[in-house]
């Protein structure tokens, strides 16, 4: 009976909040790395798109007025990881917050030494453990600018009042209350090179909201370490094998200043690793099906889809979660302005 009712929700949801088709048309416009997918599965991201505003604030802070083009645009592509999942991954939180531009949340974490610092370079973008995800708006629709550093950091005092609820009569694209409270400092972004680095592929691997969304999920199970709780076709201890190869190789390419194909911040630490990777695998598939094919194939069977829209993607064994004894989780921050 629970199931009739959910799918009557469902579909009562999906069309009395169907996205308008000239606004579904300025998003993919705004997207361009979506104009090779099936027909199918765009409309199936589409109406996971309309579930998600339903369900998720996504909120502006200092005064930043949201508007539906990017409410839609936010909402996209935080779909994308889960489109094969669902949306229950994403139970841990209710908002997500825009800012203007990159921002600062003050963040203090105690290094090994028991040295207390605090955080004040710009970030654009940060998921939280069970709780929201910020977002500069700038990065979030500028999928083909180059990604400056990143950094896994505990969220300190400064992180923005996430809880403001809109009103209830506001449609899913009207769902634009401003954040009023909090301590986030936005300011203009530094230009940073747009395009390709090597000019191999046509579609650069950046995308800002896929790499937090994907840390959302990096931590359904505690901190974010690179690895997901895994369905049970998926072997962990080969999960585990694949991605500390893959990222030990891309490490010593790094540090080898090999000229990249994958932003070279995956070399930061394994959740990070696994965020940037996923980014690639959703973006510029190819790129990472020929760069490291064991963990192409781990996310494929992980996201439970082909991005390449092929179907010879090779063998299909996959990895057991080395566990951190950390006790307190941390946020995990997108710094920009790369100098």
């Amino acid at each position: 009976m629970m199931g009739l009712f959910s799918r009557w929700r469902r579909a009562r949801i999906l069309q009395r909040y169907a996205v308008p088709e000239a606004l579904w048309q300025e998003a993919l416009t705004a997207l361009p790395f979506l104009a090779d997918w099936p027909k199918g599965e765009l409309e199936a991201l589409r109406a996971m798109s309309v579930l998600f505003l339903c369900d998720k604030n996504i909120v502006g802070a200092r005064g930043f007025a949201v508007t539906p083009f990017q409410r839609t645009v936010v909402a996209v592509q935080a779909c994308i990881p889960v489109l094969k999942l669902g949306l229950e991954w994403y139970d841990d939180f209710e908002t997500v917050v825009l800012c203007p531009d990159e921002f600062i949340t003050y963040a203090e974490w105690e290094d090994e030494d028991g040295v207390i610092h605090r955080d004040d370079a710009p970030i654009m973008g940060e998921a939280m453990p069970g709780g929201p995800v910020v977002l500069s708006w700038p990065d979030a629709l500028d999928a083909g600018r180059e990604r400056d550093i990143y950094s896994l950091l505990p969220c300190g005092g400064g992180c923005p009042d996430t809880n403001p609820r809109p009103p209830s009569a506001a449609t899913p694209f009207e769902k634009g209350a401003m954040a009023e409270e909090g301590e986030v400092r936005s300011f203009p972004p530094s230009p940073l090179p747009q395009g390709e680095r090597g000019g191999k592929y046509d579609m650069p691997a950046v995308n800002v909201v896929i790499h937090e969304f994907v840390h959302k999920l990096d931590m359904k199970n505690g901190e974010a370490n690179g690895c997901p709780p895994l369905p049970p076709e998926l072997s962990a201890a080969y999960w585990q094998q694949t991605m500390e190869r893959a990222y030990d190789d891309f490490c010593r390419r790094v540090d080898a200043e090999e000229d990249l194909d994958i932003d070279p911040y995956a070399a930061e630490d394994p959740a990070e690793f696994f965020a940037v990777l996923s980014e690639t695998f959703f973006v510029a598939s190819i790129r990472l099906r020929e760069t490291y094919p064991d963990v192409y194939e781990c996310f494929r069977l992980f996201y439970r889809w082909e991005p390449m829209w092929s179907h010879d993607s090779g063998k299909s064994s996959c990895f057991n979660k080395k566990t951190d004894s950390s006790d307190e989780p941390v946020s995990s921050q997108t710094k920009g302005n790369r100098g």
